[in-house]
């Protein structure tokens, strides 16, 4: 890479910032049209600055990493490592079997496990939560 061309890179990456910081996310589609660059090359971009704890890459594009007293809106929870999120639903699902008692505690990662367990359709399960709402979309419940 030419030292012009880096520096090229960097500018554009200090723009992506200015953007997340001022609209709290960016898009690959947006960044593509913006700076007239494939989704690819904005792809890498976001990686780097989600590699340095400037962004958190979501799928499509990056938000704004906010402080760890804050909470990120559910939305964007289930955004975040949506894949990964699925994968790791199904395989906790394929753990549990008939008749047994399990825990699942508030969170999209866990809500993923509920829509697993609902489609495996496993009977005799009992379910002990404190999030009520996942379960619902996911089971019927009895009182």
């Amino acid at each position: 890479m030419t030292p012009k061309a880096r520096l090229l890179t960097e500018q554009r990456r200090r723009s992506v910032l200015d953007l997340v910081d001022q609209d709290g996310q960016v898009t690959v589609a947006d960044m593509v049209r913006r700076f007239s660059i494939s989704a690819v090359t904005v792809r890498n971009d976001l990686d780097a600055l989600a590699s340095i704890g400037a962004v958190v890459r979501s799928h499509g594009g990056a938000v704004r990493r906010l402080e760890a007293t804050q909470d990120y809106p559910l939305r964007t929870k289930e955004a975040l490592h949506r894949d990964e999120k699925i994968k790791i639903g199904r395989a906790a699902a394929e753990l549990v079997r008939p008749g047994e008692t399990i825990i699942l505690d508030s969170g999209t990662t866990t809500a993923e496990v509920a829509r697993h367990l609902k489609r495996m359709r496993i009977h005799s399960l009992t379910v002990i939560t404190n999030a009520t709402k996942p379960l619902q979309w996911s089971f019927r419940i009895r009182e």
